[in-house]
């Protein structure tokens, strides 16, 4: 008997560490918009490697893509005039309006920041510089600059949450310790 609830145990668990884990990447574009599709090119291939299934909708042709759209940039306050032709919305808390430089979304993907960032470029070619968007502003940082802008919104997340990088745990952990607990106290009281 304990080795059929040690196995459910450790099924469920792990399914809820997957779900914890999920990445999501949802890409709203414009189907008439000639310069996404090369830009998509690039970036697609990123997502993939970085271990996300990105869904790619087009807000044109579909009302309710189109309310998703809206109520993203409502929820992160997007003024309008920082609103791309399209959007790439990662992990619930990355929102890359327009043609953000893809590495400029890699260094995103390559550093975990729980803090939500806006970052904007609507430029069609080879962009040189991107935009934050904070408190309604916008700031320009050059492409090559990325590294700083990262190192900022790390140094705020830390400062936000009053504690150390070292005592962040990861997001797997708290799924993992509901069945943990539970398994140590029935493999050593359990009958």
């Amino acid at each position: 008997m304990k080795i059929i609830i040690l196995g459910l145990v450790l099924f469920f668990s792990m399914q809820l560490i997957s779900a914890a884990s999920e990445k999501t990447a949802i890409i709203y574009k414009n189907e008439a918009c000639g310069h996404c599709t090369p830009y998509l090119e690039k970036l697609l291939p990123l997502l993939e490697q970085k271990g996300y299934a990105p869904i790619v909708k087009d807000f044109i042709n579909s009302q309710e893509a189109r309310r998703e759209l809206s109520e993203l940039q409502q929820k992160f306050n997007v003024p309008l005039q920082y609103q791309g032709h399209m959007l790439v919305y990662i992990d619930g808390k990355y929102l890359f309006e327009g043609h953000v430089p893809v590495q400029v979304v890699e260094k995103y993907l390559s550093t975990p920041i729980e803090i939500p960032v806006i970052l904007f470029q609507d430029s069609m070619g080879e962009a040189k510089t991107y935009f934050q968007i904070k408190d309604g502003k916008a700031v320009e940082y050059l492409v090559d600059d990325a590294s700083k802008i990262l190192a900022d919104h790390l140094a705020n997340q830390i400062e936000t949450a009053g504690i150390s990088s070292q005592t962040q745990l990861p997001n797997w952990f708290f799924p993992l310790m509901i069945f943990a607990i539970p398994l140590g106290l029935l493999v050593k009281y359990g009958r």
